[in-house]
């Protein structure tokens, strides 16, 4: 049987793709490797409230654990933290798994899903894409790579996936008997010392339950420094010290922001394996979910048409790139700029943004999902971008003088 549409990955930028052709009359199949659809959950589930909703997802309330209203963020010497909220609900706490289903149900009989199958290689021949998996071969003429963060089709496509730096361990523990959390604010740690290359967090089920992980540069175990976070840090530990773990998730948080080509002849790539993650949390749930949005309408437009012409596959990345392509860059640029700073600088500038109503700015312009506003603000905030400068500068000769 030839199919009209190949989907490599039942996770939700896939199942979100599929859910916009749904009606069409068209034969999709999808692979994935699992035995059942959101397992193993790797995800903490944070999703702001106007994004999830934008998807229009039947069922969503189901998967709903908790909401917030924003974020207690503490820099390393935790000597200051910034709250950052409003009144309205901002965000969800989400059960992905169950998330997951929900959209699965959603499209279950108008999609074919073969699971615990493998895609093992693609080939281009007679104009179709020929794919094997580890029980069959199957041809299709449209193939839509959503593998995750394994990047194994990308590079068969002849892609470059992106650097390691880029691609962290993550690790997360399930904890009860969680005491002294807000349960409406979701509390960020910052520091090399707590958290090489990213951050941790503490996001509250309820009062006294609660997710607890971070993530790491490659080079480093994420479980050794969560448990240190856990037992030594100054705040978090106080917090955890009487919790109990129930469950121990892991996972990989992709901050490279989107490969330099997200199609090719006949082939579109979504989700992790297009890069579509925000650099500066990992999210990928909503934007991805908005930019699969986006390829489904190409594709359907490509099917309607009988146009399957590069020109038709370059439309998907020119439609991402002018709605939220600004948005990826300037987040890549505050990562870049955050994460080459000491941890000393980074409490400097913490201090600054307190006494520079950064607090203010970022209540007023943050957005979870799109956050060029908030930067670009902050960029035209005097007290705030040209100090933030002067520490980068300030790192930079720091760790110079160290080689030299």
């Amino acid at each position: 049987m030839i199919f009209d549409i190949a989907v490599v990955g039942a996770g939700p930028s896939g199942l979100i793709f599929v859910k916009k052709l749904l009606g069409n009359g068209l034969n999709i199949i999808m692979f994935e490797e699992h035995s059942e659809i959101g397992v193993p959950n790797h995800c903490t589930g944070i999703v702001s409230i106007r994004g999830i909703n934008s998807l229009r997802i039947d069922g969503l309330d189901k998967s709903i654990e908790n909401r917030f209203r924003g974020a207690i963020i503490y820099p390393p010497n935790c000597e200051t933290k910034l709250y950052v909220w409003r009144k309205e609900w901002q965000a969800y706490l989400i059960n992905r798994p169950t998330f997951d289903k929900i959209i699965y149900q959603n499209i279950a009989d108008e999609v074919n899903i073969r699971f615990k199958e493998s895609v093992i290689e693609i080939f281009r021949e007679k104009g179709l894409w020929k794919i094997k998996t580890n029980r069959d071969i199957y041809y299709s003429k449209i193939l839509v790579d959503d593998e995750g963060a394994r990047y194994n089709i990308v590079r068969k496509l002849g892609l470059k996936p992106p650097g390691y730096r880029n691609i962290l361990p993550a690790i997360q523990f399930e904890m009860s008997n969680v005491r002294d959390i807000d349960e409406d604010f979701v509390e960020i740690f910052f520091g090399e010392k707590w958290a090489p290359g990213f951050f941790g967090w503490i996001a509250p089920k309820d009062e006294n339950k609660a997710r607890v992980g971070l993530a790491v540069y490659r080079n480093f175990s994420p479980r050794k420094f969560l448990e240190k976070m856990v037992k030594h840090h100054p705040i978090a530990s106080k917090k955890l010290s009487n919790a109990k773990i129930d469950k121990i998730l892991g996972g990989i948080v992709v901050v490279n922001g989107p490969l330099k080509k997200t199609y090719g002849n006949h082939f579109l790539l979504i989700g992790d394996a297009g890069g579509f993650t925000k650099p500066t949390t990992g999210g990928g749930v909503v934007i991805g979910g908005k930019i699969s949005e986006i390829a489904g309408e190409v594709v359907l437009k490509g099917v309607k048409e009988n146009n399957f012409s590069e020109k038709m596959f370059r439309e998907f990345e020119y439609r991402w790139r002018k709605r939220y392509g600004k948005n990826f860059i300037m987040m890549k640029l505050l990562r870049k700029l955050i994460y080459r700073l000491s941890d000393k600088s980074i409490d400097k500038l913490f201090l600054k943004l307190k006494e520079s109503e950064g607090e203010e700015l970022i209540t007023k312009y943050g957005d979870i999902d799109e956050q060029k506003k908030l930067i670009y603000r902050s960029i035209l905030y005097p007290k705030i971008s040209i100090y933030a400068l002067y520490l980068e500068m300030k790192s930079i000769f720091e760790r110079l003088s160290k080689m030299f």
